[in-house]
């Protein structure tokens, strides 16, 4: 009897059947059967996402994510008081304001607005003022320094919700400086 003709190749029919679904051998030696088009896709989508992933640290490390970094905070100076706080801060964490008296005097008030109290919680405040009282517009305090040199204040601060806060900030009865903190989730 001799060999029955089936219609199929001879390299077909060389293969056993569990070598049907084994790729084939390409020309620099792999035995690989992808996708090229996909593959190109995908290293595209790849690189675009190392772009974001070093666009982020980036701004992480220049300070517009908060804690840290030249854009982190903002200073601001009136004709009495060099005011800084943060221009960036995380929602209910702590954070650090200052106020550098630029007259040597017995004593200064500092005025935060009503919008202040609204946007922070104050932690703590150092030097502890003398008194304090709510006057119209805000939230008065009264620091003794000595007459004799210029004093600082530091108030360590907690942002209540997060979005934008606008308020102001004024400093031995001058005119109010005007802030405005971004306040992250």
């Amino acid at each position: 009897m001799g060999k029955r003709q089936t219609g199929i190749s001879s390299l077909t029919e060389a293969r056993s059947p569990t070598d049907r679904h084994t790729p084939p051998i390409r020309p620099d030696g792999l035995q690989l059967n992808e996708n090229r088009t996909f593959q190109e896709r995908f290293w595209f989508a790849e690189r675009c996402a190392w772009l974001g992933f070093i666009g982020f640290v980036l701004l992480a490390v220049l300070g517009f994510t908060g804690a840290g970094g030249p854009f982190s905070a903002t200073t601001k100076s009136s004709d009495t008081a060099t005011i800084q706080l943060p221009a960036v801060t995380r929602w209910q964490t702590s954070d650090r304001m200052r106020i550098d008296f630029d007259q040597a005097l017995a004593g200064h008030t500092v005025l935060l607005s009503a919008a202040f109290r609204e946007a922070f919680q104050i932690e703590s405040i150092q030097p502890t003022p003398m008194h304090t009282e709510l006057a119209e517009g805000g939230h008065k305090l009264a620091i003794a320094t000595n007459g004799d040199q210029r004093g600082s204040l530091v108030i360590d601060i907690r942002a209540q919700s997060p979005g934008r806060k606008r308020f102001a900030i004024s400093v031995d009865g001058e005119a109010p400086v005007q802030f405005s903190t971004l306040v992250l989730p």
